[in-house]
C-alpha cells in the first residue's frame, strides 16, 4: 500500500468484513472513508461477493485477501475514472485465480462428503494418512 497522503474519497457499501478491511486499508492510506451498511445491528453472516462453499472455511480468509488486493490496487492509483479501471482490472487479475481455485477446492470437497455412496467415501478418507 502506498503511503501518499490524501489521494481520494471513497464510499464502501457493506460492513463486511471485507467492507471494513477495505475501508481500513484505504483509510491507512490516506483516503477519505465513509462506509454505508443497512443493518443496525452486526450479524454472523454477510452477503460475500463471491461464490464461495462453506467446505474448506476460506470465505472469511478470501474477503480479506480480495480486501487487501482491492485496498492496495486503488490506492496506488492515481485520481480519475480511467485509473480505477485500471487498478480495478489489476485487482482482478491478481485475485482471479487463486479465488477460482479456493472455490473450485471448496466445491469438491463438498461433492466428496455429500455423496450418497457413504462407503465409498468412507474408504477413501481411510486412505488419507494421519
Amino acid at each position: 500500500m502506498t503511503e501518499r497522503e490524501g489521494t481520494g474519497t471513497a464510499t464502501v457499501v457493506g460492513a463486511g468484513i471485507a467492507g471494513l478491511a477495505t475501508a481500513t486499508g484505504l483509510r491507512r492510506a490516506g483516503w477519505t472513508v465513509t462506509v454505508l451498511e443497512r443493518r443496525t445491528e452486526p450479524k454472523r453472516y454477510g452477503a460475500a461477493a463471491h461464490a464461495m462453499t462453506p467446505n474448506l472455511g476460506q470465505g472469511a480468509c478470501t474477503a480479506i485477501l480480495d480486501a487487501d488486493a482491492l485496498t492496495r490496487a486503488v490506492a496506488a492509483a492515481p485520481p480519475g475514472p480511467a485509473a480505477l479501471a485500471a487498478a480495478l482490472r489489476a485487482y482482478d487479475r491478481e485475485r482471479r485465480r487463486s479465488a477460482q481455485r479456493t472455490a473450485f477446492a471448496s466445491r469438491t470437497l463438498h461433492r466428496l462428503m455429500s455423496v450418497e455412496r457413504t462407503w465409498l467415501r468412507d474408504a477413501a478418507v481411510r486412505l488419507l494418512p494421519g
